[in-house]
């Protein structure tokens, strides 16, 4: 595999792009009453992240409160059973799910219970215990707070903590509430900042929380099931080592506080402009709420980083479970942004996945394409389905499985190129399907965004 090369040999590719223009020239769809064009095929490369266009180290801060200044909010312990699993869809593991959410005690903060800052401003301090948590995230609404605030947080044992600003919850929400990132332990701290002459709001209330019974970026799983044992971990393959780097953890959180981890890949563009989108399951992120309340776990050059990743969804079809975002915030430096190819896949092309079963480090499977499949067989059409078109593309293992957890993994052809989304496998060791990346980017006009714009 090659991923830093757009086609393998230049002449056989150039041949079956022309063949499959003369095909695409005929070719046409109805979408909402319009007479589309078909686009010509498309393959591009995959490509680092250059330095100028990652996100630079964030700066952390240690706490400004005494534990004593501290507002101490309890909730009852909750038992791990139900909070961990795969919701089943017919015969096919779903997304990881890792959490659920609870309301919180009906506390409402008023201007009485912030402190004066060193720097004239005020400062709140809320602590939320939850027992038998491994990792807590907590919401607030958009509206409660000033874009010149900032936030931070810290666990039980956080000595510092990065700043989020008021701006960017603001801006990282569709539905009213910002998701905070999450926090191991069973205790969350809050600590919001407000910049001198700028009054704390009237009221202010912490709606929900989600209490997570596994921890997102764990690097190991004990309690692995059965599907995911068959999960290979990479071999030392350079080529495999550059697309992990595009393969990132998704921690997904809906308004009423449930919680699940997904994969995700970063994809390039052409020509290139590093605008950092993301490619995941439908199944996994298909709202706007649901794509703001991203966090990531990436994987780069020196190892795994965290971070907030609120998006923004810019396309979702549930024919082929796929979804594309855009990341608000630049990835770290070191990672890599997958290229792909809408380019016909044949049933003798090698294929290979890389996914993050249960939210583990970077598996793989390597497998072929045994039948191209319409929506219908799988219950994931909608009214506007065309009747003839491929959605999804069934492949066989070899080598490796994929199980709950991996929903969103790319499938990649012999260059390296994404060619599928997952959506689903049949447990334990059978067949996987992936939503067609080609008929997505059909579908969605995906070259609005990722290129190239059609002759």
């Amino acid at each position: 595999m090659d991923v830093a090369a757009v086609g393998g040999h230049a002449a056989l590719l150039e041949r079956v792009m022309r063949e499959a223009r003369a095909v695409f020239a005929v070719a046409a769809l109805v979408s909402g009453g319009a007479l589309l064009a078909a686009p010509p095929p498309v393959a591009i490369r995959s490509i680092e992240l250059p330095s100028h266009a990652g996100a630079p180290p964030p700066s952390r801060y240690p706490p400004l409160l005494s534990p004593a200044e501290v507002v101490t909010v309890a909730i009852p312990a909750r038992p791990a059973a139900g909070l961990v699993g795969s919701h089943p869809v017919a015969e096919q593991p779903d997304a990881q799910h890792i959490g659920r959410g609870h309301a919180l005690p009906a506390r409402v903060f008023t201007p009485g219970d912030w402190w004066p800052s060193a720097d004239g401003g005020a400062v709140l301090g809320v602590r939320i215990d939850a027992p038998g948590a491994v990792g807590l995230r907590v919401s607030l609404a958009r509206s409660q707070l000033p874009a010149s605030a900032s936030l931070r947080l810290f666990g039980r044992a956080d000595t510092q903590a990065e700043a989020i600003s008021g701006a960017e919850i603001a801006g990282a929400t569709a539905a009213g509430v910002y998701w905070s990132p999450p926090v191991a332990g069973d205790s969350i701290t809050l600590e919001i900042l407000l910049p001198p002459g700028v009054s704390a709001p009237a009221k202010l209330r912490l709606p929900r929380l989600s209490h997570l019974a596994r921890w997102p970026w764990a690097t190991d799983d004990p309690d692995l099931d059965r599907p995911a044992r068959c999960a290979k971990p990479l071999p030392a393959s350079q080529d495999l080592t550059v697309l992990a780097r595009a393969t990132v953890r998704l921690l997904v959180t809906d308004p009423d506080g449930a919680s699940r981890v997904c994969t995700g890949v970063l994809l390039n563009s052409t020509p290139p402009t590093f605008t950092p989108y993301l490619l995941t399951a439908a199944h996994c992120v298909s709202t706007p709420a649901q794509a703001a309340s991203l966090a990531i776990g990436w994987l780069t050059a020196s190892g795994v980083v965290s971070a907030p990743g609120a998006a923004a969804l810019r396309y979702t079809l549930p024919h082929t479970d796929t979804s594309l975002l855009r990341l608000r915030q630049p990835p770290p430096t070191g990672v890599v942004l997958a290229g792909w190819s809408t380019l016909p896949v044949s049933g003798d092309t090698p294929l290979i996945t890389l996914h993050r079963p249960r939210g583990q480090p970077n598996r793989y499977a390597r497998g072929a394409l045994i039948e191209s499949i319409h929506c219908a067989e799988v219950d994931l059409c909608e009214a506007d389905a065309e009747p003839r078109s491929t959605h999804l593309l069934r492949i066989d293992w070899a080598t490796g499985c994929t199980a709950a957890g991996s929903s969103g993994a790319g499938l990649y052809d012999a260059s390296g190129r994404l060619v599928g989304v997952l959506s689903g496998g049949y447990r334990p060791f059978g067949p996987a399907d992936f939503g067609e990346f080609a008929t997505t980017y059909r579908r969605g006009r995906l070259w609005r965004w990722l290129g190239p714009p059609p002759p």
